[in-house]
């Protein structure tokens, strides 16, 4: 085996100097900015992947969201944006049901909300069914 030149190890120590500042300053940067991590007993290397492959995943479920949220804007801007005198809640509500932003739930004590219902516990809701609907995950901005 031939033996390595002075030069070539040099280089490499330059390369492993560099590399090494590299993964300290990821390191600091995930603990400065990263809430929460390190979470796990990894390397700065690990983490980042982990934590990005956690970013691609929720910007996937987001990016569905918001194309439910498009298309339904769409269709009230284009059926009553010009003339609601003409529309009920009714239609926009089938809309919102068509596109899963709203789901049919049975009226409780818990489900009174001030900010967003007009009703109290114990009143009457769609008197024959007693089924309200309530914001699913999207529109309630859960993510």
């Amino acid at each position: 085996m031939r033996k390595k030149s002075k030069s070539y190890k040099a280089a490499r120590k330059e390369v492993n100097d560099m590399n090494k500042e590299q993964i300290d300053i990821l390191a600091d940067f995930i603990m400065e900015h990263v809430g929460g991590e390190p979470s796990k007993d990894e390397g700065a290397g690990d983490t980042a992947i982990r934590i990005i492959k956690q970013l691609q995943a929720k910007n996937k479920r987001l990016e569905a969201d918001n194309s439910v949220l498009k298309k339904f804007a769409r269709e009230i801007i284009k059926n009553y944006c010009w003339d609601l005198a003409e529309s009920d809640g009714g239609h926009i509500q089938d809309l919102a049901k068509k596109f899963h932003l709203i789901e049919q739930h049975i009226a409780t004590e818990e489900d009174v909300d001030a900010e967003f219902c007009d009703y109290e516990a114990g009143d009457i809701i769609y008197k024959f069914t007693k089924i309200i609907y309530k914001f699913t995950k999207i529109l309630k901005g859960s993510e």
